[in-house]
């Protein structure tokens, strides 16, 4: 459609105008917009992402050795409490280090992949386009903003036990940590720093869509109650059983980070 010109000025048909503003009506909707319940809907789309599978499985596999060389490492060393041989009860104890550094290189990278989940889902992506490197120090340094958060959303918890029945404490502590470590987690993201433990205006959002929040935690609640339960009662059946509902646990934290950045995703959607 050709322009004209009025009174010396370029002029564009109202077509292409017209046009123009939708086109830049769209772009200011570029960001997806949340679904009605963003911590339910959609979130397990994030199963669709390229090498989620072979990640589940193999971070299951590693937690997996780590329980059973531990729990044989254990055994050993109760036969050699019992005057089986002074060896049995070092190899047991070198045994049992190597399942505790395999255990702490799962969780560090388990972490790092959470931490993955949140960003990539606080944009509004199903999917994750680039999961951690093979590097532990990177794993380490992701990991930090967790250990950080699970450390100090517990606190509030402990400072009311003190003083209260010895039977409520753990249940307080607990109570704490799963109440505070989302808000501490997207605090720490917000500033960029793991020591950055509280941010208002993220509290100030979690209010704002406080129905959302508590969907997640009984979503969250539940699918890691149900994985943990499975692994107890295996447990109770045979020390190695257990290891059966690890890869349910692992795909259960990482929905627990998926809804973590949803969460992110409609408060920040909102102050939009």
């Amino acid at each position: 459609i050709p322009n004209r010109t009025v009174n010396g000025y370029q002029a564009i048909d109202e077509a292409e105008l017209a046009r123009r503003i939708a086109r830049v009506a769209t772009d200011r909707r570029a960001r997806p917009t949340p679904p009605r319940r963003p911590t339910v809907q959609g979130v397990l789309k994030i199963a669709r992402s390229t090498g989620f599978w072979s990640r589940v499985w193999a971070n299951s596999a590693f937690l997996i050795i780590a329980w059973l060389v531990g729990v044989w490492s254990v055994g050993t060393m109760m036969q050699a409490s019992l005057g089986f041989g002074a060896m049995s009860a070092i190899a047991g104890m070198c045994f049992l280090a190597l399942a505790a550094m395999t255990a702490f290189g799962a969780c560090m990278y388990l972490a790092a992949m959470g931490i993955a989940i949140v960003t990539e889902s606080s944009e509004g992506s199903d999917t994750v386009a680039e999961w951690p490197a093979s590097n532990p120090i990177e794993w380490f340094g992701e990991s930090l903003y967790l250990l950080v958060a699970l450390s100090v959303s517990g606190l509030p918890g402990w400072l009311l036990a003190q003083g209260a029945d010895p039977l409520l404490r753990l249940p307080l502590i607990a109570a704490s940590t799963w109440l505070f470590t989302p808000l501490v987690l997207l605090s720490q993201l917000e500033a960029s720093s793991p020591f950055a433990l509280f941010v208002p205006t993220i509290f100030g959002r979690a209010m704002a869509t406080l129905s959302h929040w508590l969907v997640f935690y009984v979503v969250a609640g539940g699918s890691l109650a149900i994985a943990t339960s499975a692994g107890v009662w295996l447990g109770g059946l045979h020390p190695f059983a257990a290891t059966l509902a690890t890869p349910a646990l692992v795909v259960a934290t990482l929905i627990y980070f998926r809804g973590i950045g949803r969460l992110a995703w409609v408060m920040r959607h909102d102050e939009e």
